[in-house]
């Protein structure tokens, strides 16, 4: 299946993905996440803005610059579920898939990991 690109959730995630790539993680924390919001992986879980904040500044430390291909991507006005390849700076490729639960357009829940 073909993915929207001019879907208002595939914009939103474009635009969420950009704050990454400026390393504004406090923009992103302020535009796209809950005050409470849980971050989880397999190794790790934190909640609100200093966990998020934590988490996000070592992520972005370790992979250093990035683009990105989208190879999936599935919305509802709740949930966004996606797997995408980023060419990073410092870590080389890495294959990765996210899962958000959305509260009033805002993240409340993300899930991510790494494939394969």
């Amino acid at each position: 299946m073909a993915i929207d690109t001019e879907s208002p959730a595939y914009k939103w995630y474009i635009r969420h993905v950009k704050w990454f790539q400026d390393k504004d993680v406090a923009g992103l924390l302020a535009s796209d996440y809950t005050a409470d919001a849980i971050l989880m992986s397999y190794d790790f879980r934190v909640q609100g803005a200093a966990g998020l904040t934590y988490a996000f500044t070592q992520y972005l430390d370790l992979v250093g610059g990035f683009t990105f291909t989208t190879e999936q991507f599935h919305a509802t006005p709740t949930e966004v579920i996606l797997e995408a390849t980023l060419q990073t700076e410092k870590a080389g490729v890495r294959k990765v898939w996210d899962v958000f639960t959305l509260e009033n357009g805002k993240i409340s829940r993300h899930f991510t990991g790494l494939k394969g």
